[in-house]
């Protein structure tokens, strides 16, 4: 799959380098062509339609073949295997690199970001109510509130 290698190629997250994947370099049994650089990579696009006719036309580029080489059922065994913490350690990664080659802007030595907040009053379902706690309102009836804050990333120009 020389089509995937330059994206995962600089990376530090290989299927045998990190124990965050759930996989080994050797593709998926009955599959040759399903190895971790293709199914990350297909699983991170987002995808509509049916899932088998996306991975036929996948293949059909990659490989310039019409003949059917992932299944459906395979990539759903390799998800299986593919643990969370891989995509993790690939957006570490990729922010990695990115910081090496895009250097943060800085104001007198210092990253500049902006924190938001507002609040959400979620369904007093059981398990929102163990997580966050109950409030009552005047009348009585509970209710589930929680603070969200969100943190703003500014990209300074060099004429700030």
């Amino acid at each position: 799959m020389p089509a995937f290698s330059p994206i995962f190629q600089n990376l530090s997250i290989r299927p045998t380098s990190s124990p965050h994947t759930g996989l080994t370099t050797k593709p998926l049994p009955g599959s040759a062509s399903l190895t971790f650089p293709v199914l990350v990579s297909f699983l991170l696009c987002a995808f509509k339609g049916s899932l088998q006719t996306l991975l036929d036309d996948l293949f059909a580029t990659l490989e310039g073949s019409s003949l059917r080489t992932v299944s459906k059922s395979a990539v759903s065994q390799a998800r299986q295997k593919l643990k969370a913490t891989a995509f993790e350690a690939l957006n570490d990664s990729l922010i990695g690199l990115l910081n090496e080659r895009l250097p943060e802007p800085r104001w007198q030595g210092l990253r500049l970001v902006a924190t938001d907040s507002t609040t959400f009053r979620l369904p007093p379902w059981l398990e929102n109510r163990e997580a966050y706690g109950v409030q009552t309102d005047s009348s009585g009836q509970p209710y589930v509130l929680v603070r969200v804050l969100g943190l703003f990333h500014d990209r300074l120009k060099a004429d700030d």
